[in-house]
């Protein structure tokens, strides 16, 4: 569902100098125009992360673009990234999330499309401003400033499962065992989000849990029913390991086609990629 900006300016303030905290606490990745951020929203228990473009059909390929790249398909995401800035040239976030993401380009590439996107964000919200920084700081392999941006950006928009999937992520990345509580923590607080589900299956087999990692598969599949990913997370955690029986075996109607590859040389691959 489309979220914009402009549906933000409601209900509570925070005071500047927590920003001058987290700059701090981020290795200076914080501008001078974000420190001057103020984030207002209705609720404090149902605030989601809400995006700054003029077009809500940008918005909606954006979010599109979100749920594809959770769901461990970098180019779909990449696409739809391409098709919101094809429509809104200026949509901040989407450009960095388009940096970050996009299968197949360099560091210095992506580096670049990031800074271009945070130029583009002088008029957002703290919160999207915050994701932004923090998506820097991650490509850049900096995981204890992304952390920490987005455990702020978390406290600031709460009701976000895809804020609290990337804080869970980056900490993935640091500490398994924290990644996997993190990760354990927004399945509870969000059981119809699916993708945690899929890391979640991974990551608990891949540490020999296999009955709890099988679990969350089938939980996976469950929510998504009629996306192409969960039955290659199946297949790759239920012998045998032969692409065409196990899509054959467990649904034929939906399988991966040659748009679907996963992204294992972007960034945000190097957490959700089974080993």
């Amino acid at each position: 569902m489309a979220r914009s900006a402009a549906r933000s300016q409601r209900g509570l303030r925070r005071a500047v100098p927590r920003w001058i905290a987290l700059a701090g606490a981020a290795g200076g990745l914080l501008t001078a125009p974000a420190l001057a951020q103020e984030v207002t929203v209705e609720s404090p228990t149902a605030a989601m992360l809400l995006v700054t473009s003029a077009s809500e059909e940008a918005n909606t390929h954006f979010w599109t673009a979100i749920d594809e790249w959770e769901n461990i398909r970098g180019r779909v995401a990449a696409e739809q990234l391409e098709r919101a800035l094809s429509i809104d040239q200026s949509f901040g976030l989407a450009r960095v999330m388009h940096g970050f993401v996009t299968p197949g380009l360099q560091q210095e590439e992506r580096a670049a499309e990031i800074e271009r996107g945070l130029g583009q964000l002088a008029g957002a919200s703290a919160p999207e401003l915050t994701v932004a920084t923090a998506l820097k700081a991650w490509n850049l392999g900096n995981n204890e400033a992304a952390q920490t941006l987005l455990r702020a950006a978390g406290e600031l928009t709460p009701g976000d499962r895809h804020v609290a999937y990337m804080h869970a992520m980056v900490t993935l990345n640091i500490d398994q065992h924290a990644g996997i509580q993190k990760l354990q923590k927004v399945a509870q607080r969000f059981p119809d989000f699916a993708p945690v589900q899929n890391i979640l299956a991974y990551t608990l087999w891949n540490t020999g849990d296999h009955d709890g990692g099988m679990k969350a598969v089938r939980k996976y599949v469950e929510l998504v029913p009629d996306h192409p990913n969960p039955y290659d997370s199946v297949g790759s955690r239920t012998p045998p390991h032969n692409t065409g029986t196990r899509y054959n075996a467990i649904k034929p109607s939906t399988r991966p086609t040659s748009g679907w590859p996963r992204s294992p040389d972007s960034p945000a691959a190097q957490a959700t990629s089974p080993a």
